[in-house]
């Protein structure tokens, strides 16, 4: 009489199939077989982060680290990194601000399309192509862009990100540690000058849209953050004993609640049909009713221009991602802006990476399986003795529980046989 299979036995050949299928390559719907990996990017805005509204084209800041993303299957730098849209027709531009292989952390910048509030937005992330042609950084910015300051140089002038070069002319202070990878760092000395330049200019009335993250220090009177004159006009963005205040000529916004010291806030400043408002952390904050005067000449970080007039102290502090448009981003915008690219759990939340899917490459792809054994061996080559001492200990654990299930396994095997044998 046939011996049947015990239960254990049925139960592994029930699920054989299934995780052949799970460490199969999956190609359907893959942008391009030259990349051999890809993660599914999930932006989230049903959650805790409500957008006031559409976003309209936004830049998305993605944190890659070992939780998140396998540096040891992308090529060198990240130059493999490439964001398509989830049916594979669309190829989004990104920016690279820092790749560090090394300790493994990487910025990332990437243009998307329009962002509804209330709903899931999803692409793709593909690497693990060695040869790929190169990508234009500056594409990541629009046309409304005059100028995008990561402060990404380890030394020398703040350079601008976008394809109009609004280079600092003075060098900076560079703080490594900053909110996203560098940041200015401003010590109450001579502001940093950012020349005056076409796309730069003001006309008198037109829309435009500033923003920035800043550190404070130290909370204290008419802190210059950002300062603009051009004959009798003026334009200072500032911290007055902490409250971010936006002064054009003599007109001031309201005043509200002040930001602490230490701790990174989000300003961002809107002129529109003859207001000018000012956002703090992504919520409108202030305004000033006043329309935007003509403006043609330098902007300085950090203090008033040389020569002028007004009174003021310069900033003390740090600044990082300083941005100029040339139109009024919207208020979902700049919500997306202040919570993505913060460091909080909200952040997390709206912008997720998910697990690595493997696919059929011509360039080499390999299987999940193999996947998970290099990363064993990046992990081995990291680990301290008394891990090794725990590793230790589990391997005779598991040596001496299958000893057990096996001998278990042929007992039981035996007396099945006895018992039919019997019958």
């Amino acid at each position: 009489m046939p011996v049947r299979p015990s239960i254990a036995i049925r139960f592994l050949l029930r699920c054989l199939p299934a995780v052949l299928a799970l460490s199969s390559a999956h190609a359907e719907g893959w942008w391009d077989k030259q990349w051999t990996q890809r993660q599914k990017i999930v932006i989230d805005t049903t959650s805790d982060t409500v957008l006031p509204g559409a976003t309209g084209p936004a830049n998305v800041l993605l944190r890659l680290h070992d939780g998140n993303f396998q540096f040891i299957s992308a090529a060198e730098g990240g130059a493999d990194l490439r964001f398509v849209s989830e049916d594979g027709s669309t190829v989004y531009p990104h920016h690279v601000e820092k790749y560090d292989s090394l300790i493994n952390e990487a910025f990332v910048w990437v243009k998307v399309p329009d962002i509804a509030p209330g709903a899931r937005a999803a692409f793709h992330l593909y690497y693990g192509n060695p040869t790929p042609d190169a990508a234009k950084p500056s594409d990541a910015y629009d046309e409304d862009t005059a100028a995008v300051y990561h402060f990404a140089e380890r030394s020398g002038n703040p350079a601008d990100s976008t394809a109009n070069a609004n280079n600092a002319a003075t060098a900076a202070s560079v703080s490594e540690g900053s909110l996203i990878g560098g940041g200015l760092r401003l010590l109450g000395g001579d502001p940093v000058e950012i020349p005056a330049s076409p796309s730069l200019a003001w006309s008198g009335g037109q829309p435009m849209t500033l923003s920035l993250w800043l550190s404070p220090s130290a909370l204290a009177a008419q802190s210059i953050i950002l300062a603009r004159a051009d004959g009798q006009n003026s334009f200072r963005l500032l911290l007055d004993d902490g409250v971010p205040t936006v002064e054009i000529n003599d007109t001031r916004s309201t005043p509200g609640a002040p930001v602490a010291a230490g701790a990174w806030t989000h300003l961002a400043v809107v002129a529109d049909a003859g207001v000018v408002k000012l956002h703090v952390n992504g919520t409108e904050y202030s305004l000033a009713q006043i329309a935007l005067p003509a403006f043609n000449t330098p902007i300085y970080l950090g203090g008033l221009p040389p020569g002028s007039p007004a009174s003021g102290a310069s900033f003390n502090g740090e600044i990082d991602e300083l941005r100029f448009d040339k139109i009024a981003r919207s208020p979902g915008w700049i919500k997306l802006a202040a919570v993505g690219q913060g460091a909080s759990d909200a952040a997390q939340r709206l912008v997720s990476l998910e697990g690595p899917e493997t696919g059929e490459g011509s360039g080499g792809g390999h299987s999940e399986a193999l996947e998970h054994v290099l990363l064993f061996g990046d992990i081995a080559k990291n680990m301290m003795f008394d891990g090794w001492i725990a590793v230790g200990v589990c391997v005779i654990m598991v040596i001496v529980g299958w000893t057990v299930a096996i001998r278990k396994f042929n007992y039981l095997n035996s007396v099945q046989k006895g018992t039919h044998a019997f019958l």
